[in-house]
């Protein structure tokens, strides 16, 4: 989960614990500066949600293959 994400500790961390307590927020808003990760970073955030499996980066389930 979220292994493709590189120098994003302190929010993979929170989006984990989110997940973990199904308690994520109905809308989130990633902002920050040009090419720090937050397209790769939402389209993760999705690909975790929508995964069938085990969540895991090389996870082949139906839905990580529409994502992906």
């Amino acid at each position: 989960m979220f292994e493709n994400i590189i120098g994003q500790d302190e929010i993979i961390s929170i989006l984990k614990e989110d997940i973990l307590k199904k308690s994520l927020n109905n809308s989130m808003l990633f902002y920050g500066k040009k090419y720090r990760g937050k397209l790769t970073t939402a389209f993760e955030l999705t690909r975790v949600l929508n995964c069938c499996k085990d969540k895991s980066l090389d996870c082949k389930c139906i839905n990580c293959r529409k994502i992906g």
